[in-house]
């Protein structure tokens, strides 16, 4: 029988801030050898998401643009190029009511798979990244776009369950962001492969990644997506 998860948003916060550090590292860790059961886990699975493709992806990106408007660079990304401050999530979520009518039931699908998708995969994640910094770090990397469509999922899947709350979840979900940016212009750089008509592209489910019985992880990137890793999709 599958276990009742609850699902708990992080607010903004040292700890949440903390944690998507983790997860989404601006820096290559400072140790220099990890434990070599690291070299056993396939890493890159974390940053290869279901993704938003054909005309849902179009309208994320002219969105994105809309809400990106007048931006003025205030940071750098971890390749020293300039980027923007991003919006909060709230912003963002906001796009449920820009889609057009006809990507309404595309655009949920795709946030209900993006949230089972890091449900099912968070808790291990975070344990992962903390316990295989190298490895996790390299693995961002060996996955085109990696960190910019990791923390797509997240935000997307946030603004999906605020929209969506679960049933029996002793904590009120609340999709709040942090300031500044924490995903990079490494993000998603589609191909033309990419504007498919699917609304989402499939991944493997993990078997090793187990669903606690009452209190789930749950990470909301809020501001991680950096314009420069929209602007890096067009």
């Amino acid at each position: 029988m599958k276990p009742t998860t609850a699902i708990i948003f992080l607010h903004a916060s040292a700890a949440s801030d903390s944690l998507l550090d983790t997860i989404l590292p601006a820096n290559p860790p400072t140790i220099t050898s990890e434990a070599w059961q690291c070299t056993t886990e396939m890493l890159p699975q974390y940053f290869d998401p279901p993704k938003p493709t054909g005309a849902l992806l179009t309208a994320i990106l002219s969105y994105g643009d809309e809400i990106q408007k007048g931006c003025k660079p205030t940071e750098t990304d971890i390749y020293g190029l300039p980027e923007c401050t991003f919006p909060p999530s709230s912003v963002w979520c906001g796009f449920s009511t820009a889609v057009p009518s006809s990507l309404v039931s595309t655009y949920s699908a795709y946030g209900s798979v993006a949230s089972s998708w890091w449900s099912a995969r968070s808790s291990t994640a975070v344990e992962l990244a903390r316990s295989c910094p190298i490895g996790w770090y390299q693995a961002m990397f060996d996955m085109p776009g990696g960190p910019g469509w990791l923390n797509t999922t997240l935000v997307f899947a946030g603004c999906y369950e605020e929209a969506h709350h679960t049933t029996g979840s002793s904590t009120k979900a609340a999709a709040t962001a942090t300031t500044g940016s924490k995903a990079t212009s490494s993000g998603p750089k589609p191909t033309k492969t990419m504007t498919t008509s699917s609304a989402t592209s499939t991944t493997k489910a993990n078997n090793v990644v187990g669903r606690a019985e009452s209190v789930e992880l749950w990470m909301v990137a809020g501001t991680g997506l950096a314009v420069t890793a929209i602007n890096s999709m067009l």
